[in-house]
This record gives structure tokens, sequence and C-alpha cells, in this order.
């Protein structure tokens, strides 16, 4: 194991995240912009793949530069805060996994461009942590998945590779919580400054992981909220994209119709918002697009 050749600071505790795309950069970054006293809380350790992509997002993070384009300055400014306190670092390295006290994993998980591939790459990656998770530490999944993926998928990894272990499954703790991540102008806040959905295997992980929320996001002004099951709250993140998926296609076929037709739509909108059950109307856009929006409807047919 490495661990020594990160130059963290301070001996503070260590959060992994898997995954460092626009999702897992934002929360590793929110993470380790945590603070306390105006010190770190955490050591942050981003894993990533060991290719072309995943090698330059490393070498952006650890350059003290944002992988992704943004216009946020809150990103732009804590990266750089990150960098000089040392306490956020990415690297392919799993073994970090063994002294994690909180892993998150944020990877994507694509069954429509390729489901045996995309699924085969999935349990790959939470085996990784299931065979290295420290038997007191907390695993939080944050990837957009098919309804019952933790439940069906994720705890019998964690239960075979904890019977290798010799570690009692009851030991296990797993919380799923899905992000809402929104780049652009308020990225950084959409993480740390809004509401969360969460749900566990069991009593200790919904307080360990409450505990962890409130010392990184923002619970008082945006309280979390606690679903029974876990596939309960995969379906709600699923029902969210399908009900904003479903407003935007809508909206876009008015929009067709009212340009085929000469009819200006603002105005039309405008005059239905005045009625106050129809405040939340959407008005037209570019169309029907984006990764999630396309997908994450779709996977109730595969549950």
């Amino acid at each position: 194991m490495e661990t020594d050749n990160i130059d963290f600071k301070k001996k503070l505790p260590i959060v992994c995240v898997q995954g460092l795309g626009v999702v897992g950069s934002a929360m590793s970054l929110a993470v380790a912009s945590s603070k306390n006293k105006n010190k770190p809380r955490f050591n942050v350790v981003g894993l990533e793949k060991n290719t072309k992509s995943g090698i330059q997002i490393i070498d952006k993070i650890n350059n003290g530069k944002f992988p992704f384009l943004t216009s946020d300055k809150k990103i732009l400014n804590n990266i750089k805060k990150a960098s000089y306190n040392k306490n956020f670092f990415a690297t392919t390295d799993y073994s970090y996994f063994r002294t994690a006290k909180v892993i998150i994993s944020s990877i994507g998980l694509d069954f429509f461009a390729n489901k045996d591939s995309s699924l085969f790459n999935f349990k790959k990656a939470i085996s990784e942590i299931a065979k290295l998770i420290d038997k007191n530490s907390l695993f939080i999944l944050e990837s957009s998945v098919p309804p019952g993926t933790t439940d069906k998928i994720v705890l019998p990894i964690f239960e075979k590779e904890f019977k290798k272990r010799k570690i009692n499954k009851n030991k296990i703790k797993i919380v799923y919580s899905y992000e809402r991540v929104m780049p652009g102008d308020n990225y950084y806040d959409s993480v740390v400054n809004y509401w969360r959905v969460f749900s566990s295997n069991n009593d200790v992980s919904k307080k360990m992981c409450r505990n962890f929320f409130s010392k990184v996001l923002n619970i008082k002004k945006f309280p979390l909220t606690y679903l029974e099951s876990t596939t309960a709250c995969e379906l709600s993140k699923i029902l969210e994209n399908t009900f904003r998926a479903t407003n935007i296609a809508l909206i876009d076929e008015w929009s067709k119709f009212s340009e085929k037709n000469n009819i200006d739509l603002f105005k039309i909108i405008e005059a239905i918002k005045i009625r106050p059950t129809h405040k939340n109307i959407m008005l037209p856009g570019f169309g029907v697009g984006g990764y999630c929006l396309t997908k994450d409807p779709l996977f109730g047919i595969i549950s």
C-alpha cells in the first residue's frame, strides 16, 4: 500500500471517492473543502481508472486544476485552496480504500450504451471496494441506478467479499444517496447547498451517513430526507428525472407546433401560469437532451 506517498498536510480521516467525473469530482471537492474552525476536516483521495482520460483527470486535480470546464467561481477557488491545503489527491491506486473512513462511489452505469460491459464494470468497481473497505467504514453509492440495484447487486457483492474475509455481514454499512449536481454557475452549491435524499441498510449506516453529511453539506438550511429502503431511494432519483424529462419533452412538442403555426408560446405560457396550480409549467428550450434525462427514465424497464 502506498498511502505514505501522499503528502497530506494533516493526519485527518480519509474519504475516498471512486469516479472523478462531473459528479464525483465536485463531490470530492466538497468533502475536501469541508472545514472545522477554518481547517480541513478530511483528506480526500479521488480514484480514477488507469486510462488516458482517467490520467488526464488525475493530473489536473494534482496540479490544482478542476478537471472540467466551469464558470463556477466557488469550484475554481476551492480547488486552489484544496491544493494549497494538501488534502485532495487523485490516483489510480485502489489500495487507499483500506484506510478510508468513508468511501463514495460515483461511477456511471449506462445499460443502454452497452448493457453487459457497463454492468460488468459496475460490479467490478463495487467488488474492488468490498474487498478492501475496513469493516468499520461506511460505503455510499451515489450513482443513478435502476431501482433495486443496491439490494440485489451491491449488498450481495459485499456479503460475498466479507464472507471471504471472514467478517460478519452485519458489519456491512451501505448507504444510497443520489446526487442532484447541476454544472453551471451554481455547480458547487448544487452539491453543498441543496437537498439530499438517502437510505441505508441499517441504523448504524444511517447515523454514520447523517453525521458525515452534516460535516460536508449544509443540512441545516437544506435538511436531509430519509427513505426506509434503498430501492425507494433509487426510485426517487429515477422518478425525479422522469418527471423532468416528461415536462421537457411535452413543451418541446408544443414548441414545434407553435413555431410551425407562428404562435408565441412564451405568451401562452405566461397566460397559463396565472393559474396557481400551473406555475411550474416549463418554458421552451433547445430540445430534449442531457446525459441523465435521456436514459434514467428507461431504468424502470429493466428493474
